[in-house]
């Protein structure tokens, strides 16, 4: 590879493969992440014929140790990587005393520890060059306190505040430095976990639904105002506004409400992040 290099992870589908496509589009070559091996590899050969994108690709679980160290020496050595999208994640949903503790410490790993680790790794090169483009896709779900997805939402708030300060510290360094924080999102997301996509994604309204592309698109004029947290749809940017300005004390009320009545109507579930 001899153009500026893009590493995503998580970019079989949804908003990574979005990502992906950007920035091929823009002339990079690439670094791809993926569990599913074969629809990687074709996704991989599309960008490739209509951008002329080289990419390396990296199969496995990003809570497994031996696909998280290998992917972490091979950006550590890349001078070439100009972005870093972390982006692999994944949601599980009930009470959390009901949930797998397993299930919760690999959340914590790929939401957290994967994001620290890549994030050091490619920083050295970037901060050498002068320029950089690192990108970690947290959720809307990261202002609130989600009772049915606990662990989901404190990852991806540790993720917007981990963003903010790194880029408070490598503002003058040409590093741009953003956290976004998407709703709901039309991606595979929802429906591996056995949601209904036909209810769970809304044209209009509160709860409307953005393409991976509009995530894209909005998060990338972000990076060009310099912000450090991208919240893309202003019914979203409401939700957050939302959050931010009412009494803690009344926002609990409110989430405990709205979960109850989830929990005596199992079909509104489809309504959640």
């Amino acid at each position: 590879m001899t153009k500026p290099v893009a590493w995503v992870t998580g970019a079989t589908s949804g908003i990574g493969a979005a990502f992906a496509e950007y920035f091929a589009s823009q002339g990079y070559d690439l670094v791809l992440t993926g569990r599913r091996e074969g629809q990687l590899r074709e996704f991989a050969d599309v960008l490739g014929k209509k951008y002329g994108a080289s990419s390396r690709l990296f199969f496995g679980e990003l809570s497994e140790e031996s696909v998280i160290s290998k992917i972490e020496r091979e950006l550590q050595n890349d001078k070439l990587v100009h972005v870093l999208v972390n982006n692999a994640g994944f949601a599980s949903y009930g009470s959390f005393h009901e949930g797998d503790l397993n299930v919760y410490q690999q959340m914590i790993k790929v939401h957290c520890e994967v994001p620290v680790r890549l994030s050091y790794a490619a920083l050295k090169t970037m901060v050498d060059a002068k320029k950089g483009i690192l990108i970690n896709v947290a959720s809307l779900a990261g202002f609130f306190p989600y009772p049915n997805h606990t662990l989901y939402s404190a990852t991806k708030t540790f993720l917007i505040n981990f963003s903010e300060s790194l880029g408070v510290r490598y503002k003058n360094d040409g590093i741009h430095i953003v956290a976004v924080c998407p709703g709901m999102t039309m991606t595979n997301f929802h429906t591996r976990m056995g949601l209904d996509a036909r209810k769970v994604y809304k044209i209009i309204g509160l709860e409307k639904a953005l393409t991976p592309e509009q995530v894209v698109k909005n998060t990338i004029s972000c990076i060009n105002h310099r912000k450090y947290v991208c919240i893309p749809g202003f019914h979203n940017r409401f939700l957050r506004t939302g959050s931010r300005m009412i009494p803690r004390k009344l926002l609990y009320k409110i989430m405990s409400t709205w979960i109850e009545k989830r929990r005596t109507n199992p079909s509104l579930k489809s309504q959640e992040f």
